[in-house]
Order: C-alpha cells, then structure tokens, then sequence
C-alpha cells in the first residue's frame, strides 16, 4: 500500500496514533526506545477514503538494564579455612532473563559458565588460594557488574619430625629437633611441646618453640620421658606427636670397700632406667683383681694394700659408676 494513499496507525495509549514509517526497497520500519517487556504492538493502515486495513500485531521486549550482582558471601570470610567453602550471592534481572553466569580466575579471561543451578552460589572443597570473579549477562546481551571473593582451603595437616625420636642415654640433659612442615600452603601457626615421664597422659601445659632447633631438658630423673609436639596451621589443621622414649639410664652410686689383702668382695650396683649389661673394669689389677669384666656383680680380690678403682659402666647408656677399694695389709688369715 503507497504510503500517499493511506496513513499508518499505531494503537498507543488507549488510541490510535498515526506515526511516520522510515522506508526502505517499500518496507516501512519504525522505532522503539525505552524498556519494554511483552509489550503488544497493534498495527493497521488506514486510506484516504477511510477503508482500514485488518490489524496486525507483533510482540516486543527491550532491555537495556544490565542485571546486578549483589556482593558474594563467602562462608570462610575469605581467611584459611579446612572446610569447604560455599559461596552465595543474590542477581537482580527484571528485563529479559538470566542467560549465563560466567566464572573467571582473573577478571579479564572468563573460562566458562555455571551450571544452572550454581547461578547463586557454588561450593568448592579442593585445596586452593585464589580468586574468583563472577559475572552475568542477561538474554539481551546486557553484562553485569563483577563481583570477586578470595577462596582459600588447605586439608593438609601438618607434619612433625623429631631427631633423635627417642633415645637411651645417661646424660641427665634431654635433647631433640623437632621440624614440622606445612604443606597445604596457609603455613605453620602454633607450635608447642612438653616433656613428661607418660606417653598416655597428655600434659596439661606447653611451651612454645621455634621451628628446626632443638628443645631440651635438664636435670631429667632415672627412666623413661617423653617428648609431647603439637602443631597447627592457619586452615586449622592440628597434627600432635608423642615421642618414643628417651629412656635416661644409672647405676646406685659407689661407695668405699675395704679388704684385707688375699680376701675378696662382691660388688653389685643397681641398674636403673633398663640400663644395659656391665662392663667392669680396675685400675690396677695387680693390686685389686676381678674375678670377671662382665656381669651384674663382679668378685674384687685385694691382692696388694693400697688404694683402687674399680668403674661399672652398663651398656645402654653408658652410666659409670665407681667404687674406692681399700685393700688392706692384713691378710685375711690373721
């Protein structure tokens, strides 16, 4: 129909409205602006002698209004956490749609889309520290806001060495490195240790120490003690060590004996803290012998008057102890 000879009506506002059509090759085009959402446009042409056209209808929807991420709410407040992390956020899209939400590493490069179901949130429960960014765009091609959280999970716990782990010794003075490693990357937080003479009753109080030295301690009593270690990490993670036994060794201390020359004695000092096989020696055997160098006891025969040691040293921790032999000139025949 030649746009001289009729007019064109649009259906606005309660009324007909005639408007101007942009033509091209004869097809006439007219445009909207605005936002508009299942919007019904009623068309019709009317010519000069007042004969109308049958009405012709078409739908539209303009979007020109990007949606809005709310800010994401992460369940670890972006801190170390050893749990897994569920993050939520809320779109507002009152236009066209959702279409996609798309995830990146970098706000820059967006690796894909979600799933439909993580469009307001997701969990992730692997080990990592990193960022991620959200973004939607909706089914008019509008793009949204972005919105990024910190995501850091660390499972690992950590790990305790100690060198030596356990020992027997007659040194009175405890000693062992302990090392602990972090590996799941939120690093070392805590480290304590204790000493007790149980391996099953944990101590009721620690001390602190620094990584890869040694702590000691003195003056420790005959028999067994042990090393308590307890480390965590910033995720949480708590790891918790008890020592084999460090097992301090002895012998009773010894006393001054007196023998007449040709008489014997019997030496027998007693073993403490699972202290090993003794060696016996003297220093002079001409002048106090032993009847054996090995033994718990041993026989001391005085064979010429003056002064002697004779030293008992076990093997496990190497304890001495010694006693004064005092041979005497009178020989025990009278």
């Amino acid at each position: 129909m030649d746009k001289w000879k009729c007019k064109n009506e649009w259906f606005e506002n309660n009324a007909w409205t005639t408007r101007a059509l942009t033509t091209s090759n004869g097809i006439g085009t007219i445009t909207y602006g605005g936002e508009r959402k299942n919007v019904t446009i009623r068309y019709r042409a009317v010519d000069k002698v007042g004969n109308i056209s049958e009405e012709a209808t078409t739908v539209i929807n303009l979007d020109k209004t990007a949606p809005v991420i709310s800010p994401i709410t992460n369940s670890s407040n972006q801190n170390w956490t050893n749990k897994d992390i569920q993050l939520s956020w809320s779109i507002t899209e009152d236009g066209s749609g959702i279409a996609k939400v798309e995830h990146s590493s970098d706000g820059k490069t967006w690796a894909g889309e979600l799933q439909s179901y993580e469009w307001y949130g997701l969990t992730r429960n692997n080990q990592r520290n990193d960022t991620i960014y959200i973004r939607a765009t909706d089914k008019a091609g509008n793009v949204s806001n972005v919105q990024s959280t910190n995501m850091k999970i660390d499972k690992t716990k950590p790990t305790i060495t100690l060198s030596p782990d356990g020992q027997t010794t007659s040194n009175k003075t405890l000693s062992s490195k302990i090392t602990a490693k972090d590996t799941g990357g939120s690093n070392l937080k805590t480290l304590q240790y204790a000493w007790s003479t149980s391996n099953t009753q944990e101590p009721s109080s620690y001390q602190t120490f620094t990584n890869e030295q040694p702590v000691s301690k003195s003056n420790a009593s005959v028999g067994k003690h042990y090393l308590w270690v307890k480390v965590s990490d910033n995720a949480g993670n708590q790891t918790s060590k008890v020592s084999k036994a460090f097992n301090v060794t002895g012998l009773t201390r010894g006393t001054t004996k007196y023998v007449k020359k040709g008489g014997t004695i019997t030496l027998t000092p007693t073993k403490q803290g699972d202290a090993g096989e003794i060696t016996w020696t003297t220093s002079d055997s001409n002048g106090a012998s032993l009847s054996t160098t090995k033994g718990n006891s041993v026989t001391v025969t005085g064979k010429t008057a003056g002064t002697y040691t004779v030293t008992a040293k076990e093997s496990a921790g190497g304890a001495t102890t010694s006693y004064k032999i005092e041979v005497t000139q009178l020989t025990s025949g009278g």
